[in-house]
């Protein structure tokens, strides 16, 4: 089968240091809406390290069904930002008990991130966990990504 654009169940954050631990989800939608003058972005915070508040802060792919993930395109207005995919058959709170691909590490992200898995992996969800250190944008120390494409072959 050809991979296709796969659709998106759901998205959230995933902040496990946080309080509340979600960030900025009512952006979220900005990913998903082909504009990419819209974007979701973390809080500001007062340094590159999150403000030593938190080790990182995540964005939840839920894909609804287990599919065969082939390639993921991240668009952000904040290059420079370090961030990697992870995955798991179900929704886990704790960052580390997503499954951490290979070749899925982006450090000092371009405007435009493609990641193409070797190997098709097997997932419902999909966790993009962000790490330090953020950048300078939009008034503070942020991570911001515009639009997010997944691709790979649905259930059959």
């Amino acid at each position: 089968m050809t991979p296709e654009e796969l659709q998106i169940n759901k998205l959230s954050t995933l902040d496990p240091q946080g309080s509340p631990p979600i960030e900025n989800e009512d952006l979220l939608v900005h990913l998903i809406d082909e504009d990419e003058d819209t974007r979701w972005r973390t809080d500001r915070y007062r340094s590159a390290d999150f403000g030593n508040l938190k080790d990182g802060l995540g964005i939840v792919i839920d894909l609804g069904d287990t599919v065969r993930l082939t390639t993921v395109t991240l668009t952000t207005p904040s290059p420079g930002i370090t961030y990697e995919i992870r995955i798991a058959d179900d929704f886990q709170t704790d960052p580390a008990a997503w499954r951490q691909v290979d070749g899925a590490r982006v450090d000092g992200s371009e405007e435009q991130s493609r990641i193409t898995f070797s190997e098709h992996q097997a997932t419902r969800y999909l966790l993009i966990w962000i790490t330090p250190p953020l950048v300078e944008y939009d008034g503070g120390w942020t991570a911001a990504f515009s639009e997010l494409t997944i691709e790979g072959i649905p259930p059959s």
